[in-house]
């Protein structure tokens, strides 16, 4: 396919839908991991060891 060449419709609207997927999904997991951390005890008092913060235990699954 040459760069003058037309897209189809169709091609176009799966590229557009799974970029906005990508962008949403990126934006919600940033949103929970803010909020989680800012459950984490630890992590709202600043506390330097890693015995205060619950968030060092977590795994992804906590997160997602």
């Amino acid at each position: 396919m040459e760069l003058t060449e037309l897209v189809p419709r169709r091609e176009r609207k799966k590229v557009m839908r799974t970029i906005v997927r990508v962008a949403v999904y990126a934006v919600l997991n940033h949103c929970l991991r803010e909020k989680l951390f800012e459950d984490c005890e630890g992590c709202v008092i600043d506390a330097p060891g890693q015995w205060h913060h619950d968030c060092v235990t977590w795994t992804s699954m906590d997160i997602n």
